[in-house]
């Protein structure tokens, strides 16, 4: 719904410290090892940011965090734990960059409403990412697994805020043209009725 999911005022500067968004359970498949070891990094190099992460700690998945990964996670004063969020929303508002490092999506419905808020995104280029984001064109693709160029990904966007709101902007119209809820409505229901007809 991208009349829900609408940022009524287009940022010209991010937030300080800048807001980055996991929007997804905290499990390896979804890349979040990944994420926070490249965000050590840089944290280390000085770069200003605050790691948000929308999601549960997922226990009973195969892919699920050691006890010590956790702790180390839940100690680090630039990490907020909003663990399951209902209203998504109000989380985007005080987003300024979206990173999902997952291997792979079915397609990913965090990622279309973080696009719909005009929100520039940086995701592997896997099935379930790359429908949804036009690398350097809507957001950022990395490949899979690659630390180095998620660390590079994510200083280009630190560094150029107004990329990031370009990506943004781009990333709300591509979703309005293609993943816009009346749209798909309209061709489940354009479906349905060539099916009809057949029968």
């Amino acid at each position: 719904d991208t009349e829900k999911f609408k940022n009524n005022k287009i940022k010209t500067l991010y937030i300080d410290p800048i807001q980055i968004l996991f929007p997804a359970r905290i499990i390896r498949e979804k890349g979040f090892i990944e994420l926070f070891e490249t965000c050590l990094i840089l944290w280390k190099e000085g770069y200003r940011f605050q790691l948000n992460i929308a999601g549960e700690i997922d226990l009973e998945n195969k892919s699920t965090l050691t006890q010590n990964e956790i702790n180390d996670i839940s100690m680090n004063k630039n990490i907020n734990f909003y663990g399951k969020v209902i209203d998504m929303k109000s989380i985007y508002s005080k987003t300024d960059i979206v990173v999902l490092p997952s291997w792979r999506e079915g397609l990913s419905k965090s990622l279309i409403e973080a696009a719909s808020m005009s929100l520039p995104i940086i995701a592997t280029d896997v099935p379930g990412c790359k429908e949804i984001i036009e690398n350097k064109q809507s957001g950022i693709l990395i490949p899979l697994k690659n630390k180095f160029l998620l660390k590079k990904a994510i200083k280009k966007l630190i560094q150029n805020p107004k990329l990031g709101i370009n990506y943004g902007i781009k990333a709300r119209e591509i979703v309005k043209n293609k993943f816009e809820v009346t749209h798909i409505n309209n061709k489940i229901l354009e479906l349905y009725k060539q099916i009809l007809s057949i029968t």
